[in-house]
C-alpha cells in the first residue's frame, strides 16, 4: 500500500507490506519523484527488501518502475526474487506499465508485480501486471476489469520456483 508519510518536517511517499496478521514487515521510500511529486516529497535514500514465506520482496513505487538499475540492485545486491511497484499510471501509458513489468522481470531473472491503480478519484490506466522470471506475464487485470483480484487462483508463494541467477 502506498502512504503518505511524516518524519520532523518531511514527507514522504511511501510503500508498505503487511503480513497476513498485520504486521508490519517493511516500508520503502520513493527515490524517484515524477513531476509535482517533488514539491511536496523528500526523496528516499535507500533500497529495501522484506522476507515473506522464504522469498525476498523488493519495493519500489510507480517511476520507480522507469530505472531499471533499481530494480538491478534489489536482485543483485538484495537478493530479491520478487520485486513489487505500487503505482498511479495515468491513461495512456497502459502498454508502457505492463511493458515495464515483462521487461523488469526478464532483465533480472525475478517476478514483478506492477500494482495500478484502476478507478478512484482520477482516472489511472490499470493493468496491473504479475511477470514470470523469464518475463512473460502470470496474471493481468485491465482497467476495464477492475474487479478481477490476481492470483485469486493461485498462492503465487508456495507453487513459483524461487528464480536462479547464473553468476
Amino acid at each position: 500500500a502506498g502512504i503518505n508519510k511524516k518524519e520532523g518536517n518531511q514527507h514522504y511517499d511511501v510503500a508498505c507490506i503487511w503480513d497476513e496478521t498485520g504486521t508490519l514487515l517493511g516500508e520503502y521510500k520513493k527515490i524517484h519523484l515524477w513531476d509535482k511529486e517533488n514539491d511536496f516529497f523528500a526523496k528516499g535514500e535507500e533500497l529495501v527488501t522484506v522476507s515473506f514465506k522464504g522469498w525476498t520482496i523488493g519495493l519500489l513505487i510507480c517511476a520507480d518502475f522507469g530505472f531499471s538499475e533499481l530494480a538491478k540492485s534489489l536482485a543483485l545486491k538484495k537478493n530479491a526474487d520478487v520485486i513489487m511497484y505500487p503505482s498511479a499510471w495515468n491513461p495512456g501509458w497502459d502498454y508502457l506499465f505492463s511493458g515495464c513489468s515483462s521487461i523488469r522481470a526478464a532483465e533480472n531473472q525475478v517476478y514483478t508485480v506492477g500494482l495500478n491503480r484502476a478507478s478512484g478519484d482520477v482516472e489511472y490506466c490499470g493493468n496491473t501486471t504479475v511477470s514470470n522470471p523469464d518475463g512473460t506475464t502470470l496474471d493481468y487485470a485491465h482497467q476495464k476489469n477492475p474487479t478481477h483480484v490476481l492470483c485469486s487462483k493461485r498462492n503465487v508463494w508456495r507453487k513459483r520456483k524461487k528464480p536462479s541467477r547464473g553468476d
